[in-house]
């Protein structure tokens, strides 16, 4: 019987199991960036039936084993440890507009409690406004990317993307998105027929409680004119790095 642990910053959830997996799975995502996207993905392709049940300390990495599951924001500081531990481990991430208009949302609509009242005061486009320039002692966009991105460096870890993996009824490519799942397949080691990829395919889209819109571009109609510029200054250079962009001529 194997576990399931899903890690949020300061706690880990453990449930159980049946897989075949032979070494321990690792699902790493910055916030609002397709958590629940590639989790349902690798739950479809393993057959994992996830139930959540208690919250034991991080101590839990201790206890990973073969066919172990473990998926969350987890920080690269556990990057040496889970290495060790022969995971196979993907890490995922999309274009950072994007993902700082869903989570102005996310935390108005699911997580007000948690946030400064500063962060919540005016309208969404205000919240949107003080996640991209960290005006309120908080990590910024960039600084969020930052923390996570050392993953993408990091041995036994394949990097993909909510843009890759959302399909046509995201703004994606049915095409893309079908040779990346393939290529997670490869990744982790596990045998799929091409029936149960298409079953995956057709119920990847929508249908998890962090769901909102799951397309791809939103901040083209979300941002304003002030917005982008001010997105161009703190982060314009990592959306290129990242290859979302070419320039700061967008």
């Amino acid at each position: 019987m194997a576990r399931i642990f899903f890690l949020i910053p300061l706690f880990v959830c453990a449930s159980a199991y049946g897989a075949t997996q032979k070494q321990p799975i690792v699902l790493i995502s910055i916030p609002k960036t397709g958590t629940y996207l590639l989790n349902k993905l690798v739950r479809s392709l393993t057959g994992v039936n996830m139930k959540v049940e208690s919250y034991p300390s991080n101590k839990t990495f201790d206890r990973l084993s073969g066919n172990d599951f473990v998926f969350g924001h987890i920080q690269p500081c556990f990057m040496d440890f889970l290495v060790s531990k022969n995971c196979r481990i993907i890490f995922i991430y999309r274009d950072p507009r994007d993902m700082t208009i869903s989570k102005a949302y996310w935390i108005r609509e699911h997580e007000r409690k948690y946030w400064p009242v500063a962060l919540l005061e005016g309208p969404v486009s205000e919240t949107i406004t003080k996640l991209i320039d960290n005006d309120l002692g908080m990590a910024s966009t960039k600084q969020l990317y930052e923390q996570f991105l050392p993953w993408m460096n990091c041995p036994n870890v394949y990097t993909t993307t909510f843009e890759r993996l959302i399909g046509s009824r995201g703004g994606g490519s049915d095409e893309v998105q079908r040779q990346e799942i393939w290529n997670i397949i490869d990744h982790l080691g596990i045998a799929c027929s091409d029936e149960i990829v298409e079953k995956a395919i057709k119920n990847l889209f929508g249908n998890s409680f962090t769901f909102r819109s799951g397309k791809i571009g939103t901040w083209k109609s979300e941002l304003s004119p002030a917005q982008k510029e001010l997105f161009k200054g703190t982060t314009g250079q990592l959306l290129i790095e990242l290859g979302y962009e070419h320039s700061f001529d967008w």
